[in-house]
């Protein structure tokens, strides 16, 4: 088992090296490119380099608070998890945006704030429904055990996640 660890310690070194060399040949002015820097973030969180992956989100985001950017920031898992909170927190006077709300939710959980993380779901999901605003809560509160609550956002949650229903009227008002 030693060695298996240890290969894949050293495979994910080569990787982390292949990814760090492949962002650096990339121009500075290209870096800030949306979907670039997604790119090079989530391929850090896969190998494990989350806190690498929050100073260069938390640096981006701050410049400019793309959606897609703070959705990732929620999901990274950092050795300490009180700063991305911390960080995320201040970031509410940019934006409230959904993302964000979600986001601060997912921070919460790692926190063990469970109470404000079903708040920042809650408030998520008003502003725009989502499937992985109403799983989270619904895991939640499962985990809480609220589970007739839990059951409900699991409903709701499956709803969302499609919009090609067929037109029943046999089962409306059951």
């Amino acid at each position: 088992q030693l060695a298996a660890l240890s290969h894949r310690d050293k495979s994910n070194q080569e990787r982390q090296r292949q990814v760090d060399q492949c962002w650096q040949g990339i121009p500075p002015d290209l870096k800030t490119e949306q979907s670039l820097l997604s790119a090079y973030v989530r391929e850090l969180m896969a190998i494990g380099e989350h806190d690498q992956a929050e100073k260069i989100l938390s640096k981006a985001i701050n410049n400019e608070p793309h959606a897609q950017w703070i959705t990732l920031y929620g999901l990274l898992v950092c050795e300490d998890p009180k700063q991305p909170l911390k960080k995320a927190e201040r970031w509410l006077d940019k934006t409230q945006s959904p993302e964000l709300l979600l986001s601060l939710g997912r921070l919460c959980l790692q926190n063990k704030q469970w109470g404000r993380a079903i708040d920042f779901f809650e408030v998520s999901l008003a502003k725009q429904e989502s499937p992985e605003a109403y799983a989270e809560l619904a895991r939640l509160l499962d985990y809480v055990g609220e589970s007739k609550k839990s059951e409900h956002y699991c409903k709701k949650g499956l709803l969302a996640s499609t919009n090609a229903l067929a037109d029943n009227s046999v089962l409306v008002g059951h």
